[in-house]
């Protein structure tokens, strides 16, 4: 495997666009390393999925380099057909917590990743809802503000590039936009096996690893692959203890909040009088190309169920 040509699905649209300016960089990067590869520049979504197909069949091993979508999409690919694939990660996206937590951010640290080619067996998040697998993460599933505020990032960014650019400060307009909508929060109650909670929501994550928005580090206990997912949901607040929770949950410090209940669990069951969607490792969960809607659904884990290269 160590001399294995490596294939790289490179989203050239991750960041936003800004991947496709770092594309000579990791070439250079991975032949200064003598690191035999392939690029395959993928053109769209359907294409990126036909390459998978393509690949996973003669490979040991796929490169997903683009955001933490990109990822998604790879895995979510190679579960439907039950192929033995190995996934590598360069974050090119722009919030790359996926990246962030197996490799690093710097093109140096995954190039040297896949230099070594070292594998190991991580936990796998899934969906379950109406008696089937309806989805896998690898990262996080969220309901409420994220959703929100991912949505509103992704229209702006459509008119006005610049902002698609910044998403820090797009995810901070559209947090304002979402209260000034009041489009904050979801009635939810979480079930999980030990554990009971009920409420309003500004946030409900449902992580497989630490990271989410950028780097905000709202599950420090999480780790991927003790055999759990992490909860953390938010109660509904206003704008300012909003600000106030994520400042603390910047550094992981914000578990002893009122306003935060944290719960470990194998599996959680999310249900509300109302519907909700759900977004996973930034991508909607969508069917025919709308936004799936839900009242209930379920969030497992699957022990060590994918091979990273990390």
């Amino acid at each position: 495997m160590n001399r294995e040509i490596v294939p790289i699905l490179f989203n050239p649209s991750a960041g936003k666009g800004r991947a496709l300016k770092k594309k000579n960089q990791l070439e250079s990067i991975l032949k200064n390393m003598n690191v035999p590869f392939k690029i395959y520049v993928t053109q769209s979504e359907d294409n990126l999925r036909f390459l998978i197909k393509k690949l996973a069949s003669v490979s040991q091993m796929l490169v997903a380099a683009g955001g933490d979508t990109t990822v998604n999409i790879i895995i979510n690919e190679i579960k439907k057909m039950k192929a033995n694939v190995s996934i590598g990660i360069v974050g090119l996206g722009s919030s790359n917590d996926i990246a962030r937590e197996f490799v690093g951010l710097s093109l140096e640290e995954a190039c040297n990743t896949l230099r070594k080619k070292r594998c190991k067996q991580v936990d796998l998040g899934v969906i379950l809802h109406e008696g089937r697998d309806l989805h896998y993460f690898l990262g996080q599933a969220n309901i409420g503000l994220g959703l929100f505020v991912n949505r509103f990032v992704e229209s702006m960014a459509a008119k006005k590039p610049w902002m698609g650019k910044n998403p820090i400060f797009a995810g901070l307009i559209g947090i304002m936009d979402a209260y000034r909508k009041k489009e904050t929060s979801n009635s939810l109650n979480l079930n999980s096996e030990t554990d009971e909670i009920s409420g309003n929501y500004i946030v409900g994550l449902i992580s497989n690893i630490k990271f989410w928005v950028t780097g905000m580090n709202l599950c420090p206990d999480s780790c991927p692959d003790d055999g759990l997912l992490d909860a953390c949901f938010v109660n509904k607040c206003s704008f300012f203890r909003l600000v106030y929770i994520a400042s603390k949950a910047a550094k992981g410090k914000h578990t002893a909040l009122k306003d935060v209940s944290t719960i470990q669990s194998s599996y959680f069951e999310v249900e509300s009088d109302e519907f909700f969607e759900i977004q996973t490792d930034g991508e909607i969960l969508q069917k025919n190309n709308r936004a799936m809607r839900f009242k209930k659904v379920g969030f497992g884990i699957i022990p060590k169920g994918l091979s990273i290269i990390c």
